[in-house]
């Protein structure tokens, strides 16, 4: 869409945001897999017990306009109540990401393994095969919960042990934001997951921005920049 003018217009605040459904699965103990997934849950495969979530927060309206959003604070709000039973029950691992391109949950599952979070430097590429660009991840929350032992161990109750945050907030002139969910539980003796619940909260993600547009050069180098890596995956 051709610009007024080479100068950025006057930015106008914004908040976007979504909401993920909260996770909920069961089964017998010596099950091999999780027996019901809701809501839009998936498992994924390559990783026992782990499940995901994908979504979009639509942009189209704006990027049909020529604007650019850019985030100035990304944020996540949640019930604290998680739980996970079952006799080798340990904790879980639960991380909420937003990317301006589409995302590989087996490659994504690996960095949260071998570099902590997406973007950053791995400890070798073990099964990362389309690791993230950090440009383009713009808000990721990990939150580590392990059981609680003030409760009883029945109810599966969890506290956090940490919570971490990453992104770059680097504005976008993508036509849509993604977001991917993936929550992970962990035993107490390796190589066994003798579970049988685990529950995670619902959850609002989004950001505090502006929309505004950019001059016409920076407004193209960054749209070109969202179709490539949006064609790698």
């Amino acid at each position: 869409m051709p610009k007024v003018n080479d100068s950025q217009s006057e930015p106008y605040g914004r908040t976007i945001s979504t909401m993920i459904p909260s996770l909920i699965l069961e089964k017998a103990e010596v099950d091999p897999e999780w027996n019901t997934y809701r809501n839009g849950w998936l498992p994924i495969l390559s990783v026992p017990f782990a499940s995901y979530y994908e979504d979009s927060i639509d942009l189209s309206g704006y990027a049909l306009q020529g604007m650019t959003f850019f985030p100035e604070l990304g944020f996540l709000q949640e019930s604290p109540l998680r739980s996970i039973t079952g006799s080798e029950a340990g904790g879980m691992i639960d991380t909420t990401i937003v990317s301006s391109v589409p995302l590989n949950v087996d490659s994504v599952i690996r960095e949260l393994i071998f570099s902590s979070a997406p973007g950053l430097i791995p400890l070798g590429n073990v099964g990362i095969t389309d690791p993230s660009d950090w440009s383009q991840i713009l808000y990721c929350r990990i939150r580590h919960d392990t059981l609680d032992p003030a409760f009883a161990s029945s109810t599966g109750f969890t506290r956090p042990v940490d919570i971490g945050q990453v992104g770059s907030l680097e504005p976008t002139a993508a036509d849509k934001l993604f977001i991917t969910r993936i929550v992970q539980p962990y035993g107490t003796v390796t190589n066994t997951e003798l579970y049988g619940t685990l529950g995670a909260p619902a959850q609002r993600v989004g950001f505090r921005g502006s929309m505004a547009e950019e001059p016409e050069i920076e407004y193209m180098m960054r749209l070109k920049r969202s179709y490539e890596l949006a064609n790698q995956v």
